[in-house]
Formats: structure tokens, C-alpha cells, sequence
């Protein structure tokens, strides 16, 4: 048994041309993707669609970019994250229930560098030009909103910092997003990401009970979302 089939629970020659990336992935979000059951590997689970692999690679930007760079030898050529994210700003038609898709993010991942407030020089990283543009275009109905994202190391400071993501002009925050950017980069694979917006930092944030209309907001979002992908990774497999 090969190291990638020991970690992901598929083999690695089994890899599609497209990946959806998922920290979390529930039940009936598996199924929406026409997924039954994820393969189990000793970091991560896998398991393949006529068109995608999926991922469920855990939350932060360790896991998620390793798991990237293991991608580097497979017939992966595209790399769509897929979760949620907070929303520093209401601007733009943003709100909870929504769906962004960052153009570029902040990395600010590190918890210590946070907390040192040492995050003033963070470096940027971006998604690939061409599929961030085909990611677009699928969005039939025009809810998918662009966004500056920042990656940052911690839920608990978040408030502290609205003042330094309002001078960087951050729109939403999410814990793995400039991982994946710069990975792919690394390894030469396309990446993009889309985001169900859960919570904002200032009026919702993540630890308060949603109202019922946000929760139904949310999933109508996700569904939307996964449709998206699913014929977005159609198309993308023709090619």
C-alpha cells in the first residue's frame, strides 16, 4: 500500500482531474455530491464521482495544505476548497447565507503571529486566474459574490483585529483558504475556493445560536454551491 493511499483511503492513480476540498463534510452534503461514503485514510477520507474526487481533509491550513501538496503526483489539475467562512463586512450584497469566492487571501496562519501582533507584513496568496473565472461563469444566477479573504490563526481574536483587516480591506475570514493557494501554486495545480458565509465577526459571530431563517439561508446556499461545483467538475473533465 502506497503513503497517499495509507493517508487518503483511495489510491492515488484512482485521483480525478478535479478534487473538491472539504474540512467538514456531513452527511447530506456528501450525498448533495452524489457521494455515499468517504474511504478512510490514517489523516484524511476520499472517495471519487464520475467527474471529482472529494476530500474531507480536517480544519486548518496544516492539514489542508499538506493535503494539497500530496496531490502533486496525481491527476489532479484543478482544486476547489469548499466550507465556510465569517464575514468581516456586509458590503457588496454579503450576508449570512450568502456565497463568496475570494479572488486573493491574506495569510495570516499562524496563532502566534497573531497574538505577537506581528501579522502587518502577511503575504498574499491568490487564486488561479482562469479557474476563479470559470468558477464564475457557472454561477447561473450571479449569488456568488468576489471577495478578499484573510486566513487567520485564530477564531478568538478575530474582533480584536477589525480594525487591521478594515485597512486591508478584508470582505470575510476563513482558516485555510491562502493554504491552498499557495500549494497549489507550489505544486502547479489550479485552486480556487467557495465559501457559504456562516457568521460575521461583529453581529453573529460563530458561537451564537443561528435564527431559523439564517440556517434555511445557509443550506439553500450550500445546495446551490454544490451544483455549481458538480457541473463546474462536469465541464472540466471534457477538457
Amino acid at each position: 500500500m502506497s503513503v497517499f493511499e495509507i493517508l487518503f483511503g483511495i489510491k492515488e492513480s484512482d485521483i480525478k482531474k478535479t478534487c473538491i476540498l472539504m474540512p467538514l463534510a456531513a452527511r447530506s452534503t456528501l450525498e448533495a455530491f452524489g457521494v455515499k461514503d468517504l474511504s478512510r485514510g490514517k489523516l484524511y477520507s476520499a472517495a471519487n464521482s464520475e467527474h471529482f474526487s472529494l476530500v474531507r481533509t480536517g480544519i486548518g491550513t496544516h492539514l489542508l495544505g499538506d493535503a494539497v501538496l500530496y496531490l502533486d503526483k496525481t491527476s489532479c489539475e484543478n482544486i476547489v476548497l469548499f466550507g465556510s467562512c465569517g464575514l468581516v463586512k456586509a458590503v457588496r450584497d454579503m450576508a449570512i447565507g450568502g456565497l463568496a469566492s475570494p479572488f486573493e487571501s491574506l495569510a495570516c496562519e499562524s496563532f502566534t503571529q497573531v497574538l505577537e501582533e506581528k501579522i502587518e507584513n502577511c503575504g498574499l496568496s491568490r487564486a488561479d486566474e482562469s479557474l476563479f473565472n470559470e468558477l464564475m461563469k457557472h454561477d447561473k444566477n450571479g449569488l456568488v459574490k468576489k471577495a478578499r479573504c484573510v486566513t487567520f490563526g485564530s477564531l478568538k481574536m478575530e474582533k480584536e483585529k477589525l480594525r487591521f483587516f478594515a485597512k486591508r480591506d478584508i470582505d470575510i475570514v476563513d482558516m485555510e483558504c491562502s493554504a491552498l493557494f499557495s500549494a497549489a501554486r507550489h505544486i502547479k495545480k489550479r485552486a480556487v475556493a467557495l465559501f457559504y458565509i456562516t457568521d460575521n465577526v461583529t453581529s453573529q459571530p460563530f458561537y451564537k445560536p443561528l435564527p431559523t431563517p439564517l440556517k434555511i439561508g445557509i443550506m439553500s446556499s450550500i445546495n446551490y454551491a454544490i451544483e455549481t461545483i458538480r457541473v463546474l467538475a462536469e465541464d472540466l473533465s471534457k477538457k
